[in-house]
C-alpha cells in the first residue's frame, strides 16, 4: 500500500465541511479543521493518522480502528486508552481551543 493511497483512505474518513472543497479541507472527529496538503505537518491545519488503541497497549494497523486527527489532537490523545481527550475543534472555518473527552469503546 502506497503512502498516497493510505493518506487518501484516511482523508475520506474525515468529515466534509459544507461549502468547502472536500478534496482540500475537512474536519477530524473532534471537529478540528485539517488540510489535505498539511499531512504529517505540525501546522495550523496539519494532521496525521492515529490508532484509537495505541500500539503500546496492543493496538495495530487495522485501518478500521484508526482515524485522521489534527496534530494537536493526536498529541493530546497520546497513549491514553480507553478514555482520552482532544484539545482542538472549530467554529466556522477557524480552529479553536476546546477540550473534549472521548471513550474509544463508543467510537469503535
Amino acid at each position: 500500500m502506497t503512502i498516497e493511497l493510505r493518506k487518501d483512505f484516511f482523508w475520506h474518513r474525515a468529515l466534509p465541511i459544507p461549502g468547502q472543497d472536500a478534496a482540500r479541507v475537512r474536519k477530524d472527529y473532534a471537529g478540528a479543521i485539517i488540510h489535505w496538503d498539511e499531512y504529517e505537518q505540525d501546522s495550523m491545519f496539519g494532521w496525521t493518522i492515529v490508532p484509537l488503541v495505541p500500539y503500546s497497549k496492543g493496538g495495530d494497523d487495522n485501518w478500521m480502528s484508526m482515524l485522521p486527527y489534527h496534530m494537536k489532537n493526536a498529541l493530546a490523545k497520546g497513549d491514553d486508552y480507553p478514555c482520552y481527550q482532544t484539545v482542538l475543534s472549530s467554529c466556522g472555518l477557524e480552529n479553536i481551543s476546546k477540550v473534549q473527552k472521548w471513550d474509544v469503546m463508543r467510537l469503535l
